[in-house]
């Protein structure tokens, strides 16, 4: 009898930790919806928010911070011009101020900016319109795809090539909105949605990035098709 009371209290044991899970995965779908559609659901005129919700709440758990260490350096540009990409970003961040069109804009005027990208690749874009929310890095290009960490805006994405699927986040507006064009991009996984990563050319992972969140740095951004 008393082993047969022991063996109820285990088994109701892991019942409820399996009650508590259950709940805790409730309020983490509850909270952060774009987790399970795997996309991003906030847009405020042509920002987009593919991005991340509002992860101010939930800090990331990365150390490891997007932008310009790991991942600069020289790049030849069209007609053999280099440039220094670091140099080029934080020029047109510096010249924009927290206005995403000036950055643009001031990203168009670089050298080889009106030219198409040389060489094998990667070639280097930047995260734009995703505010203080980052944009998502994917698993894959379509739908059913899962979030694999996320870069901040103006964090430098080194991309492979570009691929046109049949999926087109829903939140999209404006020129934001390219239809359903992903970057394939230089990405280490992450664990989770809010852990922040870097794009770095030298690693092998690749991952995804929706290309309306996406401007070219030192070239006009028309890089090669995925599978050509």
């Amino acid at each position: 009898m008393a082993a047969d009371q022991e063996s109820q209290a285990v088994d109701d044991g892991k019942e409820k930790d399996h009650e508590s899970q259950r709940k805790a995965n409730d309020v983490t779908v509850r909270s952060f919806p774009w987790v399970r559609a795997g996309v991003i659901v906030a847009a405020i005129g042509v920002t987009i928010t593919l991005l991340i919700g509002t992860i101010t709440a939930c800090q990331s758990q990365s150390q490891e911070q997007p932008g310009i260490e790991g991942n600069s350096g020289n790049v030849v540009v069209g007609d053999s011009n280099i440039i220094n990409v670091q140099e080029v970003v934080q020029r047109a961040s510096s010249a924009a101020g927290d206005d995403d069109a000036k950055f643009k804009q001031e990203l168009k005027t670089a050298p080889g900016a009106d030219q198409a990208p040389t060489g094998e690749g990667p070639w280097l874009f930047t995260v734009v319109d995703s505010g203080t929310d980052g944009l998502l890095a994917r698993d894959s290009n379509v739908a059913a795809g899962s979030p694999v960490g996320h870069s901040a805006n103006r964090g430098m994405i080194w991309v492979d090539c570009v691929a046109t699927t049949t999926f087109t986040p829903t939140m999209v507006t404006g020129e934001n909105n390219v239809g359903p064009k992903w970057a394939q991009i230089r990405w280490r996984h992450r664990a989770l949605p809010t852990d922040r990563g870097i794009s770095d050319p030298k690693v092998t992972q690749i991952a995804w990035m929706y290309l309306g969140g996406l401007a070219p740095v030192g070239h006009n951004g028309q890089v090669k098709s995925c599978g050509s």
